[in-house]
């Protein structure tokens, strides 16, 4: 059984900590497959047991229409840069926060491979006037 949850937005995370705020409206789709949850502990810094809990997907799939790729974001230093700009010119998405109607919000890494700044799994194609970024965790899917 599906639950039907509705989302407010979703925040695609780039790999310098920027990001883009992208409500419903400005997507044509969505797909965060196979999210796990795992925990880690660091023993050197935290002594009493502190634990943090992420999660990851195995393939992340967006669809962002027009009205989506017109919002600015930062690119660097660089300001007042089109979404449509910044995908095009840099594989870089790190993760998205799907935050609800209700409140929640959910924070999961994306499948990444490459050194540094580029993630060599990511494509971005053009859709008609949309873009379609793929990530999946396998670079021969």
């Amino acid at each position: 059984m599906n639950d039907l949850t509705t989302i407010k937005y979703i925040d695609i995370v780039f790999e310098n900590c920027e990001h883009c705020r992208l409500p419903p409206h400005m997507l044509n789709g969505l797909m965060v497959q196979d999210i796990t949850k795992s925990y880690w502990i660091n023993c050197f810094q935290y002594k009493k047991g502190e634990i943090n809990t992420f999660l990851s997907c195995k393939q992340f799939f967006i669809t962002i229409n027009p009205s989506g790729l017109k919002i600015k974001t930062e690119m660097g230093g660089e300001t007042e840069t089109s979404l449509k700009k910044r995908l095009l010119s840099c594989n870089d998405i790190t993760n998205v926060q799907i935050c609800f109607e209700d409140g929640t919000s959910e924070y999961i890494s994306v499948p990444w491979e490459g050194e540094h700044y580029t993630n060599e799994l990511q494509t971005v194609k053009p859709d008609g006037k949309s873009l379609v970024i793929e990530i999946p965790g396998d670079k021969n899917k």
